[in-house]
């Protein structure tokens, strides 16, 4: 279950959108990679894409991907956002409908209900993103709160520091720090690469790479 959760803190995804939505029309992609927690580090390791749509200048719809424990575990989920008219900073909700499947097993189906918020500063910006999740197997939940800052270090070079926390499936509170470093490398494509430190037991730390578009 960790690597699973693993993945979803992965995609680096998250760290560029978060509240804010994306333009009329505008396109941004984003895949991830994590090594496997038992064998060598590779960028081919628990592969995860993400696709995020501008449908309005207020909503914005995709769809996430991945799997994990070597493959065993696959999911994905198509999600609605909305920004919302609130004072103090840019705020969203978001509303998920999601599937994953384990070792061929049968599928599971979750609903996923999101509260976002962010600040753009002229350093760089900072977020907070909540997200509660029901599945329909036995009725067991999972909740997550992730807050980040994000300093623009230089015109093609961003800072990220995320800190992840949540409760899983099993009701184990978990919490983690992500620092990322995200490269422009022009025509709206940018690299990331990153560390996942554990604050506690049961866990390892992994480092993460991804890659972003934009068109």
């Amino acid at each position: 279950m960790w690597r699973l959760i693993l993945l979803l803190a992965l995609m680096p995804a998250a760290a560029a959108s978060g509240a804010w939505p994306r333009d009329e029309g505008a396109i941004f992609l984003s895949f991830g990679a994590s090594p496997d927690k038992d064998g060598p580090l590779s960028p081919l390791a628990a592969p995860a894409a993400y696709l995020e749509y501008g449908l309005t200048p207020r909503t914005t719809v995709g769809a996430e991907i991945h799997t994990a424990d070597a493959d065993a575990t696959i999911a994905g989920s198509v999600f609605v956002r909305r920004a919302m008219d609130w004072q103090g900073g840019v705020w969203a909700l978001s509303l998920s409908a999601g599937a994953r499947q384990r070792c061929g097993c049968r599928m599971d189906y979750s609903v996923i209900a999101g509260l976002h918020w962010g600040l753009g500063l002229a350093w760089g910006w900072i977020g907070a993103d909540a997200m509660a999740t029901v599945y329909d197997s036995h009725g067991s939940t999972e909740a997550k709160a992730d807050f980040t800052v994000g300093r623009h270090l230089s015109p093609r070079i961003d800072a990220i520091l995320a800190l992840q926390t949540g409760i899983d499936e099993a009701g184990d509170p978990y919490a983690r720090l992500n620092p990322q470093f995200s490269l422009d490398i022009g025509k709206g494509q940018r690299l990331v690469a990153g560390y996942v430190l554990p604050l506690g037991d049961g866990q390892s730390p992994h480092l993460t790479l991804g890659s972003w578009l934009q068109f």
